[in-house]
């Protein structure tokens, strides 16, 4: 069980863009059709798409299983997709995607 006092002062964002929104306009900006981007499919563009998706909709106050679910992925490969965006200096690829859906 855990602690109620662990989240003392822990601060949301209010959500302030309906998540499917957010996916729709990634798919849209990237080209990428949604359910490439739901499905299996481990394509370096597909892949681009979801980090993507992944930071907006972090960044807009979800949480990891709620991003997660839309694209069918675990909580810790949103993790991992967080971890892949703080070395986006090192992938040019993603920070273009990236600033065409900021």
């Amino acid at each position: 069980m855990i602690h109620p006092q662990i989240y003392v002062g822990l601060k949301l964002k209010p959500k302030q863009v309906n998540l499917i929104s957010i996916f729709e306009m990634v798919c849209e900006k990237l080209n990428v059709h949604p359910k490439e981007v739901k499905g299996r499919t481990r394509f370096e563009e597909i892949v681009r798409a979801r980090i993507v998706y992944s930071i907006l909709a972090l960044n807009n106050g979800y949480t990891l299983r709620e991003v997660g679910e839309l694209i069918n992925r675990h909580h810790a490969s949103i993790i991992h997709y967080k971890d892949e965006f703080k070395y986006m200096k090192y992938n040019p690829r993603l920070e273009e995607d990236y600033y065409k859906c900021v």
